[in-house]
């Protein structure tokens, strides 16, 4: 493996462990960089994904969730197209 696809493992993985805490509500917020694109890309589909777990965890009605789950789909389309793996949540 090359170096430079190394790094990219490196913080692809330092990234899904935040997202996932971010997620979880284990911690406030993480710092997104990359091109605008790829940050309002990560934004959407980490407030979606925290979102939709929230409405789990709260019993929401039927209807929301699945709305939700649609919001979450949406935006984890945008974020494959902007990084070219899917979103792992």
């Amino acid at each position: 493996m090359s170096s430079r696809n190394e790094t990219i493992n490196t913080h692809r993985i330092a990234f899904e462990r935040a997202a996932a805490k971010y997620i979880l509500g284990e911690s406030e917020g993480l710092e997104l960089r990359g091109s605008r694109r790829q940050v309002a890309a990560a934004s959407r589909v980490l407030e979606e994904s925290r979102g939709l777990l929230t409405a789990l965890r709260t019993s929401a009605d039927l209807a929301e969730v699945r709305a939700r789950i649609e919001r979450k789909r949406n935006a984890a389309a945008r974020f494959a197209d902007a990084f070219g793996y899917v979103w792992p949540f």
